[in-house]
């Protein structure tokens, strides 16, 4: 049994949209667990160990996130586990970089949108 639901992967400038967006998810799923701390930018053991022990992981890309080799590196290990990753675009974000090379275009997610919310939530 996983120790959390999602491992939620984003860059640190971002943690004001991130704590808005895991409030709402936490709003529409009570019992939502999700690790979400990030002490560096370094993928270290703590990172790894989370994202084992979690269910899948939400990637928030922004312009930031797309910057930190910490945050493919993530998302990367999680897929390589064959860990189900949600890509939710923050703010305006673009499909672009080096998700969509790597991984292509289904399942972002647009978090303007609040039907392209819910259906996350569903997906969740």
């Amino acid at each position: 049994m996983a120790k959390y639901d999602l491992f939620i992967s984003y860059s640190p400038k971002d943690a004001d949209k991130v704590r808005s967006t895991l409030g709402m998810l936490a709003r529409q799923i009570p019992a939502l667990s999700f690790y979400s701390e990030v002490t560096d930018d370094e993928f270290n053991d703590a990172a790894k160990a989370a994202i084992e022990q979690a269910e899948g992981v939400l990637y928030l890309q922004s312009e930031d996130s797309l910057q930190l080799p910490r945050v493919r590196k993530e998302v990367e290990y999680a897929k390589s586990l064959d860990k189900k990753v949600f890509p939710l675009l923050l703010d305006g974000a673009k499909k672009r970089g080096w998700y969509m090379f790597k991984f292509g275009s289904l399942g972002f997610v647009d978090a303007s949108r609040p039907e392209a919310m819910q259906k996350l939530v569903a997906d969740i």
